[in-house]
């Protein structure tokens, strides 16, 4: 048997061997260590067009207009590749293309199959991050399938995370008549889920999204995830916006009461999305903030940094909702980190909520100032020149790097390019002369309609619009922390907006009913008009 090694490009290598024909062995396999990596590939004939060989999972699985996706978008030419696997190809020429994750570059090259053939195709990826030697690790915080069957969930949810290099997925429970009838998720109890887990390099946590949506009002209370619960909450979803049946009771922050006691993690929804994420972030009971989980209704300014404006102290958070259609991810610290699925859990929820917390969907961001790290408070006696160092790695263009500090961006700096991936990095004295929070990003996500927006933005190979955000460090002064009383004021005449709304068009059984949820407003402005203002 004849054996022969083609190189045709730099650390790419073919082994042919004239054995059946169109047989490709796919590998992906990390340059310094030699070990074999789950990654993405995609697979094209030479003029251009997509092969989909039936041996390997789309990337884009499950995911159909009806969820924002059509089939001819990006996601969809793209191959989970969990481990080293064969397919069969007709005879012609190639081009794979492959990575790993979000921190290597992405390899190409070309190979030709014909009759009777076999090849070796290992693509050597550089890592230009590595989360692990920084101590970090990745969670997606809101997911949920629909309309597969069992087997084809199974599946998804040992590969998807595998190949998109997640640490961490919450797999979460949801009810809306009739259609969470095909709610696949719905089928996972917590041993399910342990046994997954220990069927893969990951770990798969449970969670419930709690909810409410006020009929012709959009939104209604809003809705929230209740990460790492021992039982389900009833009800899970309430009103007639949802159930199609109901008044509108309880409150959110009931549940919300109950998943804390339980020893849940509370995560909001969707940015701002909702009339009741103002009462309960300012009376405590909110640990963590989703962003762009599932849609962009809102960004930075009108919701995170009013948060921080007026004295709250709220992590970032993130993920997907319906499959995970991005790369999107929240990465903690963790020194040591259990090997244990419950144990793991409870550390990286830890982290979470003490805001040691850095959102992505592709650039990979670092923040220190002075030794403090996001999350971390310095404390000042009198102004004080600040050493803040921050920088940014991806594989795409992602332009330019932004330190924040009370919402405004204080240091800008470029992207460029290295090798086959993109960098940016600043050494910057601040002098602090105020209470301050102080943060790192990309640019912010246009807020749609993208037309009206009239900007080309940069993308990962998902198609999905890039965006990072680091938590804050925040700095007090003098024992004061940040109190924007402006804001404050906003959020008050907010609350009361949200206030008359619900008087207006929630449903209510009876006059107690309608009394508890104005409670749970009226807990927020008394907590909003004299904790905050007296400051």
């Amino acid at each position: 048997m004849r054996c022969r090694q083609i190189l045709l490009f730099p650390v790419i290598i073919f082994t042919t061997q004239l054995l059946s024909a169109g047989e490709v062995k796919i590998s992906l396999e990390d340059a310094e260590t030699g070990k074999n990596l789950p990654g993405l590939i995609s697979i094209e004939e030479y003029d251009g067009k997509s092969v989909f060989p039936p041996e390997l999972m789309n990337r884009g699985f499950g995911l159909s207009k009806e969820l924002g996706a059509d089939e001819t978008e990006s996601i969809h030419k793209w191959l989970a590749l969990p481990q080293p696997t064969t397919v069969n190809l007709p005879e012609g020429v190639y081009i794979v293309k492959g990575f790993s994750g979000l921190e290597t570059e992405m390899k190409s090259a070309k190979f030709q199959v014909t009759e009777k053939g076999f090849i070796d195709l290992k693509l050597t990826l550089n890592r230009f991050f590595n989360a692990r030697e920084q101590q970090l690790y990745s969670g997606n915080t809101h997911l949920h399938l629909m309309k597969i069957n069992r087997e084809e969930s199974d599946r998804y949810l040992k590969e998807i995370p595998a190949v998109d290099d997640l640490d961490l997925v919450f797999v979460s429970y949801l009810e809306r008549a009739g259609a969470d009838v095909t709610y696949i998720s719905n089928q996972y109890w917590i041993s399910d889920l342990e046994q997954l887990s220990a069927e893969t390099s990951h770990h798969l946590g449970n969670g419930e999204e709690h909810r409410n949506n006020l009929p012709g009002a959009g939104s209604g209370y809003g809705h929230v995830m209740l990460l790492d619960i021992p039982e389900l909450i009833q009800p899970v979803s309430i009103g007639q916006g949802i159930m199609k049946t109901g008044d509108d009771v309880p409150s959110l922050q009931r549940g919300i009461d109950k998943a804390r006691r339980d020893g849940g993690t509370v995560v909001w929804c969707h940015n701002d999305y909702g009339l009741e994420d103002i009462p309960n972030l300012v009376t405590g009971r909110i640990d963590a903030l989703n962003i762009h989980d599932g849609g962009r209704n809102s960004n930075y300014d009108v919701s995170y940094y009013r948060y921080l404006e007026a004295g709250l102290r709220v992590p970032f958070s993130t993920g997907t909702d319906w499959f995970q259609f991005d790369f999107s991810r929240v990465y903690v610290p963790m020194v040591v980190a259990p090997t244990n699925s419950n144990q793991f859990i409870d550390a990286w929820l830890m982290q979470l909520k003490q805001g040691h917390s850095m959102i992505t969907n592709g650039p990979l961001l670092t923040l220190q100032v002075e030794d403090a790290l996001p999350g971390d408070q310095i404390s000042l006696d009198a102004p004080t020149e600040l050493k803040v160092t921050g920088k940014a790695y991806c594989r795409n263009d992602f332009r330019k790097l932004e330190l924040i500090v009370n919402g405004q961006a204080v240091k800008v700096e470029r992207s460029k390019k290295v090798e086959s991936h993109y960098e940016a990095e600043f050494e910057f004295s601040y002098k602090c002369n105020e209470p301050a929070w102080v943060a790192l990003r990309t640019p912010p996500l246009p807020i749609p309609p993208l037309d009206e927006v009239n900007v080309e933005f940069p993308v990962n190979e998902l198609g999905q619009e890039l965006y990072s955000h680091t938590s804050p460090v925040y700095v007090t002064l003098e024992g004061r922390s940040r109190l924007n009383k402006e804001i404050v004021r906003g959020l008050i005449e907010e609350v009361k907006e949200s206030r008359r709304t619900i008087l207006k068009i929630g449903r209510f059984p009876d006059e107690q009913s309608r009394a508890a949820i104005l409670d749970v407003y009226q807990e927020g402005l008394e907590k909003l008009e004299n904790s905050l203002l007296d400051r």
